[in-house]
């Protein structure tokens, strides 16, 4: 059975969506060696579309308008992309990187609710485009060597192709209000 390592577990945020199962849950986050199947894959790219809705709806709370378009367009693609994982009518498997993911969120939600205007802006785009990075080597790294289902591939690629792009923006935005302070 193909093995996966989940050595590389960094980011910022999480999600409230209890819709997928926990069979198969690996307990803490520490790296761990997991027989994994589709079906862990499937529920780690389920978590990623979930985190990356969840985290644009906190950009309520930006006065930035280039932020506020970003995250309404996340919003939308991830909905979108969210529906064509469950499309595939598979069932999740939750694994330490998928139930990782899930605890990001309200880390991220605490971290940002002291926060306003620049400041909250400035962290705001900074953790977003940390987890866009990291999902991507999710995907690259953990995911797309060891999926076996060509539809959810597929699926993969198109998630992967949406958090490039979205990236790419947030980090023009990046560039026009600055990193965050220390």
């Amino acid at each position: 059975m193909q093995q996966f390592r989940i050595g590389r577990i960094v980011g910022t945020a999480m999600l409230a969506v209890g819709a997928l199962a926990t069979t198969g849950c690996l307990g803490d986050s520490s790296p761990t060696d997991v027989d994994i199947t589709d079906e862990h894959v499937f529920a780690v790219g389920v978590r990623i579309s979930q985190q990356l809705y969840n985290v644009a709806l906190l950009a309520e709370d930006s006065e930035n308008a280039d932020i506020l378009v970003l995250a309404d367009s996340i919003a939308a693609r991830q909905e979108a992309q969210f529906d064509a994982f469950f499309e595939l009518g598979m069932t999740a498997r939750e694994s330490d990187l998928s139930q990782y993911i899930l605890g990001q969120t309200n880390q991220l939600r605490n971290y940002l609710s002291a926060m306003t205007g620049e400041e909250f802006d400035r962290n705001f785009i900074d953790a977003l485009i940390t987890l866009h990075e990291d999902a991507i080597g999710y995907i690259d790294d953990d995911l797309l060597p060891i999926v076996v289902d060509a539809d959810l591939e597929a699926e993969l690629y198109e998630l992967r192709g949406i958090l490039t792009a979205d990236l790419i923006s947030a980090q023009v935005i990046q560039v026009e209000i600055g990193p965050p302070t220390t």
